[in-house]
């Protein structure tokens, strides 16, 4: 399921237009990494936790 389809199944469902429901759709979107950026983690109910870790470098081999 692409946005596009995910914004026309909730316009439906809400009876609202698609361009206004894709533009909450791509905000709440949007809004996933400066929460995660500000908070450290996002919890959304019934869908998923996120978090921040900070991860050593990736060491790479030498390049042939």
């Amino acid at each position: 399921m692409t946005k596009n389809d995910m914004a026309l199944k909730i316009a439906k469902r809400m009876n609202m237009p698609r361009t206004d429901v894709k533009r909450i759709v791509q905000m709440v979107l949007d809004s996933i990494p400066e929460v995660l950026v500000t908070e450290g983690r996002l919890e959304l109910w019934n869908f998923g936790a996120y978090e921040m870790k900070v991860r050593k470098p990736r060491k790479h081999g030498p390049l042939e």
